[in-house]
């Protein structure tokens, strides 16, 4: 009990000791998270993507079409020969040259054959071929795969022999 009556040390000093400061522990950045795959964000192209104008298209189709049926109306009403309108097939002029070529090459005629006139009959190539000094008329298919020396008109009436 005597302790408790006996002053302390620090009651006899007058002078207060300063309380020391307090420093917190210093400041440490978190350690980074485990190494993660790092996406690569999507490209994106935002410029607007050109819209496909299907009723213009189908337009241009069905004008195509009607004009092609007019062409070939056109040319059904006028006897016109299409495909040397378009020059898909040989023209009348070739085919009469690839004829002659033929009689020349496999001596058909027993001498040279020259060319003349080219016209067009009843759907056939109609050419003047010159042998010698006599002229006769021959007609080829259109598509120049065949070859008629001659030709018998069945709307003429026969001739008496």
């Amino acid at each position: 009990m005597d302790d408790q009556l006996q002053p302390s040390s620090a009651q006899n000093n007058p002078t207060p000791i300063p309380p020391t400061p307090v420093t917190p522990p210093p400041l440490t950045p978190p350690a980074p998270p485990a190494e993660l795959p790092v996406e690569e964000p999507e490209q994106h192209d935002w410029r607007p993507k050109p819209k496909l104008n299907t009723n213009a298209i189908f337009m241009g189709v069905a004008g195509l079409a009607i004009l092609g049926t007019i062409a070939l109306a056109v040319a059904s009403f006028t006897g016109m020969d299409m495909m040397s309108v378009f020059k898909l097939g040989s023209s009348s002029t070739k085919t009469a040259e690839k004829a002659v070529e033929y009689i020349n090459t496999n001596n058909l005629a027993g001498q040279p054959v020259t060319l003349g006139e080219v016209s067009e009959e009843s759907g056939l190539v109609k050419f003047k071929v010159q042998i010698g000094s006599n002229s006769f008329d021959s007609y080829a298919s259109k598509d120049g795969k065949l070859l008629f020396p001659t030709a018998i008109d069945l709307m003429a009436p026969p001739s008496a022999q």
